[in-house]
């Protein structure tokens, strides 16, 4: 039974009891993620994630089969709270509409003889550039960084890579590219320099956002 429960808490709910047990998983998330940041994953124990999320071990079993799981959902966790940063770009969500979002070749298609609107791409990724500063902030009663964790559990370059996709994606969405943007070189940047300078703050948001616009 927990292992249908933890792989259906990621669909999401419309109300009622999934909605509530959604919000129950997530609460036991938080906790978890809590305790990894005070101790990393390796050290972390089920009895101090219960312990912190004030639930017995039938309750953390019955939504995660086991530590991993748990671990899982902090990842995603993670993830989907940038993808919210940096989906609020102005003109990325109107602009995306009820679809999906469609691959960066596809996003970033445009008339050979459409000029990119350098000065609102370039404003964008400044937003975008502040977004994840943001999301790589760690919390003051945090003794890891979320970074740190990511590298104990050899998850950094995969996270970083989705990151990374999806602000590129929600730039394209937000303003027309030219055929000669080179996002790929963009994404690529992003995924390199997240850690090493955008948590860097000694480099001000305009400094990161220049260089980075420079390789489009």
């Amino acid at each position: 039974m927990s292992k249908d429960v933890s792989q259906d808490w990621r669909r999401g709910g419309n109300g009622g009891a999934e909605s509530r047990y959604e919000s129950r998983q997530g609460l036991i998330a938080k906790a978890a993620r809590v305790c990894f940041e005070r101790k990393g994953v390796g050290k972390t124990s089920i009895a101090d994630i219960t312990r912190e999320a004030q639930i017995t071990r039938e309750l953390f079993y019955y939504y995660f089969p086991n530590k991993r799981a748990a671990v899982d959902a902090v990842l995603e966790s993670f993830v989907n709270d940038a993808h919210d940063l940096v989906w609020r770009v102005p003109g990325a969500q109107e602009a995306a509409g009820e679809s999906e979002v469609q691959s960066n070749e596809t996003a970033v298609d445009a008339p050979a003889d459409q000029e990119a609107p350098t000065a609102l791409a370039q404003e964008n990724l400044a937003f975008i550039v502040s977004a994840l500063r943001e999301w790589l902030a760690t919390d003051a009663d945090a003794t890891l960084p979320m970074t740190e964790i990511l590298r104990e559990i050899g998850s950094l370059s995969q996270v970083m890579n989705r990151v990374a996709t999806d602000a590129v994606a929600a730039l394209c969405k937000s303003v027309a590219l030219s055929e000669t943007a080179n996002t790929d070189t963009l994404r690529l940047a992003l995924e390199g320099t997240m850690v090493e300078q955008l948590a860097q703050p000694e480099l001000t948001n305009e400094q990161l956002s220049q260089s980075l616009f420079s390789l489009l």
